[in-house]
């Protein structure tokens, strides 16, 4: 009877567990919470008449017990409708983000996350301002805070909630891509700047290469003029074509071979020969160098030499095409110094991957393969 006695008063604080948790749950009904008061004042009422050892009483407790003991069961262990405030701050305590709820400033529920971020930020009051103030950055109006060595979003519902996502790592992967933009950037304009600078240097490369050109044709046909000049017998029509000659357009589109014909009419109206072996190569590019070493070798030789033939024999075969130019004129010294007529042929040959060699023994010999 005593043990009945002692198990009613334990059944009877249970119930107080359960109708206290009841008033702070908002979807348990008003009926439910009103029954379950009423049961807990009956058990009240029959533990003080059980102290008295009154018999009925006792026997009035067995239902009501059985019903709390059988309820409390199916509420714990069976029915997943019902969950305890015990349950609610475990199931939060296990959450990687900071949550906390605020009750007029002061907080109402707050799990382990946040706890620890407060903490470490030294925040114990007016707790939104003060997460704010810490924020370093916002992005799409959510402020970010470092904290734990994390990176926190903070995101604010009714100045209640109050949230922090855990968003390291896709901070981290946005920072590297920001990184990663800012160096392409860089390296854009640094590949900007270098095309420019190429651009300069054509140009430059250019425009040195127009002088010279003007350079030497200029330098050239006047040289045959006045050699022209100097003859007992002058002839309108070559005068005519020489002056023609200096004037006419230095990048007109005709091809080497028109051009060396014109060349050879120049040197016999002033009396030189020109005499070639066979025709130039069929490749543009080659037979226009091979046409401008002719054009500089043969002006070396009247103006330097005092030559009446130059004499240009051409070797062609399928791997190697060989020009060799030689002179009657008299010959200079043993030494030979290369001007900027003979460097500029040695620049055009290497870049047709060509070479020139220069052989000054009893007749002034050049010779070019390519």
């Amino acid at each position: 009877m005593k043990i009945l006695i002692v198990f009613t008063a334990v059944v009877t604080i249970l119930q107080t567990f359960r109708v206290t948790i009841f008033y702070f749950r908002k979807d348990i009904k008003c009926l439910k919470k009103i029954f379950e008061t009423i049961l807990l004042i009956i058990m009240v009422v029959l533990c003080y008449f059980n102290l008295k050892e009154i018999k009925i009483s006792i026997y009035l407790s067995i239902v009501p017990l059985l019903y709390i003991i059988v309820m409390f069961v199916y509420e714990r262990l069976l029915s997943k409708e019902y969950i305890s405030i015990l349950s609610i701050k475990n199931a939060l305590d296990m959450s990687d983000s900071g949550i906390m709820f605020l009750d007029n400033e002061e907080i109402f529920l707050i799990n382990n996350t946040m706890k620890n971020i407060l903490n470490d930020l030294n925040i114990h009051n007016d707790y939104i301002n003060n997460l704010i103030r810490t924020s370093f950055r916002e992005i799409n109006n959510n402020y970010i805070i470092r904290s734990l060595n994390r990176i926190w979003s903070i995101t604010i519902t009714n100045e209640k909630e109050i949230i922090l996502l855990d968003i390291t790592d896709i901070y981290n992967l946005q920072e590297e891509k920001e990184l990663q933009n800012k160096k392409i950037e860089e390296n854009n304009i640094k590949i900007l700047e270098t095309i420019q600078n190429i651009e300069k240097i054509e140009k430059t490369k250019n425009l040195l290469k127009i002088k010279n050109e003007y350079h030497d044709l200029l330098g050239h046909r006047l040289a045959l003029f006045t050699k022209y000049l100097k003859q007992d017998k002058l002839n309108i029509n070559d005068i005519e074509f020489l002056l023609n000659s200096i004037t006419k357009n230095f990048y007109d589109k005709k091809n080497s071979i028109d051009k060396l014909n014109n060349l050879i009419r120049m040197y016999h109206i002033i009396g030189v020969n020109i005499n070639l072996s066979n025709n130039l190569p069929s490749n543009e590019k080659i037979a226009n160098v091979f046409f401008e070493i002719i054009r500089e070798a043969a002006t070396n030789a009247i103006i330097h030499a005092n030559s009446k033939n130059i004499d240009i024999i051409l070797n062609i075969s399928h791997d190697k095409i060989e020009m060799i130019i030689t002179n009657d004129g008299k010959k200079n010294n043993d030494v030979i110094y290369e001007n900027e007529g003979i460097k500029g042929m040695r620049r055009k040959l290497s870049e047709i991957g060509g070479n020139l060699t220069i052989i000054n023994d009893n007749i002034f010999t050049l010779i070019i393969v390519v």
